[in-house]
C-alpha cells in the first residue's frame, strides 16, 4: 500500500468535516458519488485521485486565470483542445468552468492510470502527474524531460502535504470528541 493510501484509508470518516475537503470544493462530488459502497482501500484510491487533481490544479493554474495560454491551454487544469475532446463533447470554452473542468480532469487522470497499468507501470501519483505533464507515451517510453520529472515531484509533494493536513485534522477532530466512560456493575 502506498503512503497516500495508508494515510487516507484510516481517515475516510473524518473527510466530510475536514477543512481540506471543503477546500477541495467541487472535487468532493467524486468521492461521494463515485465511491458508493467501495472498500476502504478503494475509497482511499478515489480520494487519492481527488488530491492529485487538486495538486495538478495548484501547479497548472493556481490563480484560476481564464485567458488562453500560449499553446491553447484553458481552464484550471490547462487543457489543450485535443485532450479536452478526448473526454467530452462539451465546447472547449467550458474548460473555464471549474466543475466541468474537474469532471474532465478526473476522466483524464483515470485514462492516464489505465494507460500506465496497460503498459505495466504502477499508477502512482508521481507517474500520473508525469504523464499529465509529459504525455502518456513519453512517460511509458522513459522519455519525459527533466522539467516534467520536477513537475511530477512537485505534484507528489503537494499530495503528501494535503495528506498531512488531513491526518492532522482527523487527529484534532478525534481529540475534540468527548470521552464517554461506560461503567458497569461488577458481579
Amino acid at each position: 500500500m502506498n503512503r497516500n493510501a495508508r494515510c487516507l484509508s484510516g481517515k475516510a470518516r473524518a473527510m466530510n468535516t475536514s477543512r481540506l475537503t471543503k477546500w477541495l470544493g467541487v472535487c468532493t462530488w467524486f468521492v461521494v458519488f463515485q465511491v458508493g459502497r467501495a472498500t476502504t482501500s478503494e475509497a482511499a484510491a478515489k480520494t487519492d485521485e481527488v488530491l492529485l487533481i487538486e495538486a495538478i490544479h495548484s501547479l497548472e493554474n493556481p490563480r484560476n486565470l481564464t485567458s488562453v495560454g500560449r499553446r491553447g491551454e484553458l481552464g484550471p487544469y490547462q487543457f489543450r483542445p485535443a485532450t479536452w475532446r478526448m473526454h467530452t463533447a462539451k465546447p472547449f470554452e467550458m474548460a473555464k468552468d471549474h466543475k466541468t473542468a474537474t469532471d474532465v480532469a478526473l476522466l483524464h487522470s483515470m485514462w492516464i492510470r489505465r494507460g500506465l497499468v496497460k503498459a505495466g507501470m504502477e499508477p502512482t501519483v508521481y507517474n500520473v502527474a508525469l504523464a499529465w505533464n509529459a504525455g502518456l507515451e513519453a512517460t511509458i517510453k522513459g522519455k519525459a524531460t527533466r522539467v516534467s520529472h520536477q513537475y511530477a515531484q512537485r505534484a507528489q509533494n503537494l499530495v503528501d502535504d494535503f495528506c498531512r493536513i488531513r491526518e492532522k485534522e482527523a487527529a484534532e477532530a478525534a481529540a475534540a470528541q468527548p470521552v464517554v466512560e461506560v461503567v458497569t456493575a461488577a458481579d
